[in-house]
């Protein structure tokens, strides 16, 4: 409430608006939201300097809200002709930030400047609908949401964070018209299109999302990110072979080969489902020499050398050392101890797999491994309910094969790569 007095205060040129906020504090109102406020309104009231370095020190709130206040500071201070000092607020390379530099650098007005009081309070419902969603209160989240819209139409964040809470209660319609009110002048409008994309692939309209991500990854100025959204929408359609040539042009305008490990790891692993190994495998050694200590990236690597029985030696250290960084994934768990069955451990692989099972019982490929290790131990009806298990959510390729080991039996034929 101190917040929303001090808007008000502001709005209507009554009192002083931070020290009704500074006095809020005595109240009990939550710091991050005093501190963020408190820079915004004295950005509002041409307080430049203080109030850019209060907006300088809102880093603890989190990158996405730490974002949005530099932007709406840097958009109050381009209008004040402080081209400068907006610009010093956004030194990153983050699609938004450079949309937003264009725009000031050229003279244009960069839209979310919180310098009304319904723009100031649209923000405090933005925050609060985000928390309130978070805690899956999705009617009460999605009433603070609308407020701010009705406040302030032309803060995108309000949108964004409207659709995404359609989105979580599956009004997938009105979250994606959500998302139309957001102009393609904002410096959020790329990121906006890309939860587009992902809201059309998510309804099921994949050629719609296709030639979205399409659209975006052919513009000018395409960056890595469109990229790796269309490289996205074409795995999903098991198209693996472009999906590898879209995550290349990523990986490409990412850095090459000091591009970041998770560009690595889906540019292999496209290239690995699309059944070029051989290419495959050194995208893969390069991610995990990028970052020796991600888990995901050496368990990666090591359950490919594993499905394919090659080099298990090293197979099982990379997924040893993944175990050791991350000893509560069920994934992990059952990779270390496939490697074991492979290698003919399996009475150190039974708990392992066991353990995964228990970790992600819906999982059919933990399902698989587990009755393939009961079955070679002879404990038969084990084995047929764990196979039974893997059938609930297995697909294409692999509920052949387990419809078949529940037929006949665990073949050389029939057993899990």
């Amino acid at each position: 409430m101190p917040v929303l007095r001090a808007w008000i205060a502001y709005g209507a040129n009554d009192g002083d608006p931070i020290a009704i906020l500074d006095a809020g504090r005595d109240g009990g109102t939550p710091a991050a939201y005093s501190a963020e406020h408190r820079a915004l309104l004295l950005i509002a009231q041409r307080q430049f300097e203080e109030g850019t370095a209060a907006i300088s020190g809102l880093a603890s709130l989190g990158p996405a809200r730490f974002l949005r206040a530099r932007l709406s500071a840097a958009s109050r201070l381009a209008r004040s002709r402080q081209r400068d000092e907006a610009l010093a607020l956004l030194p990153g390379n983050s699609r938004a930030e450079i949309a937003a530099r264009a725009l000031i650098q050229r003279g244009r007005t960069v839209p979310g400047a919180a310098d009304s009081a319904a723009d100031g309070i649209a923000e405090v419902f933005i925050r609060l609908a985000a928390e309130v969603n978070r805690r899956d209160v999705s009617a009460l989240a999605l009433t603070l949401a609308r407020f701010a819209t009705f406040l302030a139409p032309d803060n995108s964040s309000g949108w964004f964070v409207t659709s995404a809470i359609l989105d979580n209660a599956g009004q997938d319609a009105a979250a994606l018209a959500a998302l139309d009110h957001v102009d393609e002048r904002d410096p959020f409008f790329a990121d906006v299109q890309d939860m587009r994309v992902q809201l059309l692939a998510e309804t099921e309209d994949a050629a719609a999302a296709l030639a979205l991500a399409q659209e975006r990854a052919e513009e000018n100025g395409a960056n890595a990110a469109d990229w790796q959204r269309l490289g996205e929408q074409l795995a999903l359609m098991d198209r693996y072979g472009e999906a590898a040539d879209a995550y290349g042009r990523a990986l490409a305008l990412a850095g090459g080969e000091d591009a970041p490990w998770t560009a690595w790891i889906l540019y292999g692993g496209a290239l690995l489902d699309g059944g070029q190994w051989e290419d495959a495998r050194p995208a893969l050694e390069r991610a995990v020499e990028l970052a020796p200590d991600s888990a995901v990236a050496l368990n990666y690597l090591g359950y490919a050398l594993l499905e394919r029985r090659e080099d298990l030696g090293r197979a099982e250290e990379l997924i040893r050392r993944a175990a050791e960084l991350d000893p509560g994934s069920a994934s992990i768990i059952d990779s270390l101890g496939w490697v074991h069955y492979v290698q003919g451990n399996i009475d150190e692989a039974i708990p392992m797999l066991e353990s995964a099972a228990r970790g992600e019982p819906a999982e059919p490929t933990i399902n698989e491994h587990l009755g393939d290790a009961y079955w070679t131990v002879g404990r038969r009806r084990d084995a047929r309910f764990a196979w039974q298990a893997a059938l609930v959510s297995a697909e294409d390729e692999a509920a052949e094969r387990i419809r078949e080991k529940l037929d006949i039996g665990l073949t050389a034929e029939t057993a899990s790569p």
